[in-house]
C-alpha cells in the first residue's frame, strides 16, 4: 500500500479509522481498484479535533460529513460515526466483508458474523 496522504495520516493519529476500499486492501482483500480516494470514519468523541483538519473549501458528502481534494489529487471523504453501526449497516460495492482499520494500532474491525453457539 502506498503512503498515506499527510492530512489522512494526521486524522488517523488523532483516532480516525480507514474504511472503504482502502480498508479492504489493508485487510488483505483483493480489491480491483487503483483508487486514490480515502474514506475516513471518525468516532464521535474524536470529531471535534479531526474536524479542525478539514479544509474550508470542503463540500458536504452523503454521509453527513465532508469531501475534499488534496494537492496531489487524493479525494477524501470524512464523516463522524460509530464503528459498530458502520460495520452493521454499510454495504460494499466490492462485495464481501466491510472493514474499519485502526492504522495506528494495527487493528482491523470486520463485519464478519460468527455463530458462537456451536
Amino acid at each position: 500500500m502506498a503512503l498515506l496522504p499527510r492530512t489522512v495520516y494526521q486524522m488517523y493519529v488523532h483516532g480516525a479509522l480507514i474504511v472503504g476500499s482502502q480498508a479492504k486492501k489493508l485487510a488483505g482483500d483483493d480489491v480491483d481498484t487503483d483508487s486514490s480516494d480515502w474514506d475516513v470514519l471518525v468516532p464521535y468523541d474524536r470529531w471535534q479535533v479531526i474536524a479542525l483538519m478539514i479544509p474550508e473549501d470542503a463540500k458536504p458528502n452523503k454521509f453527513g460529513g465532508w469531501r475534499f481534494i488534496l494537492d496531489k489529487g487524493e479525494e477524501i471523504d470524512v464523516w463522524p460515526g460509530d464503528v459498530t453501526t458502520y460495520l452493521r449497516e454499510c454495504k460494499t460495492k466490492h462485495g464481501g466483508q466491510v472493514y474499519a482499520v485502526d492504522y495506528i494500532h494495527n487493528l482491523v474491525y470486520s463485519s464478519r458474523v460468527q455463530d458462537l453457539s456451536q
